[in-house]
Parts: structure tokens; sequence; C-alpha cells
């Protein structure tokens, strides 16, 4: 495994070694603590999936950064929460910005 010198890419590095499929965790955080997502992957190309993608892609990469936290443990560092705390609103600021 190479080390990256990017916490982020440092972040999936550690957890990529620790599971082999990081997706289990994520929808399972997903869903306890937006049990109503659920029901909108279940049902592709419904009108709902599609206005509310972008909202849930936002809340999406918080789920993503909790559960890299917490397989990290130990080893989820103060650089790579600063830079999970740089990218976040940097994604919203993109994601609501007019086109």
């Amino acid at each position: 495994m190479s080390t990256s010198s990017d916490p982020i890419e440092r972040s999936f590095e550690i957890a990529a070694s620790r599971c082999a499929d990081l997706t289990p965790l994520v929808y399972q955080r997903l869903f306890e603590q937006h049990p109503e997502t659920r029901t909108m992957f279940r049902a592709q190309g419904r009108a709902l999936v599609m206005e509310s993608m972008l909202a849930l892609t936002i809340a999406f990469f918080t789920i993503i950064r909790d559960t890299l936290r917490g397989l990290l443990g130990d080893e989820w560092s103060a650089d790579m929460a600063q830079a999970w705390d740089r990218l976040l609103p940097d994604i919203d600021t993109f994601a609501t910005a007019p086109a």
C-alpha cells in the first residue's frame, strides 16, 4: 500500500486495509441517520430520487467521513479531520453555486 500525503486519500487507504468494501458500512450509516433514504434506492428513476440526489449527495460526503473516522479509530488524525473539514464546505459551495 502506497501512503498518500493527502489526508483524505490516506483515510481511504487505511480503511481499505481494514475492510474489503466500504459500501455496506456507508449505507448502514446512511440508513441509520436517514431512514427515509432506504426507499429512494429501491426505485430508480423516480422523480423524488432525481430531485433529492444533490442534497443527499452533499449529506453523503459527511456520512462517508463519519464512516471512515469510525473505522480508523485511533488512526484518524487531526490532519484527516482538518482536510475533511475543508472539503465539506467546498462541496457545499460548489453545489449551491449558480450554473
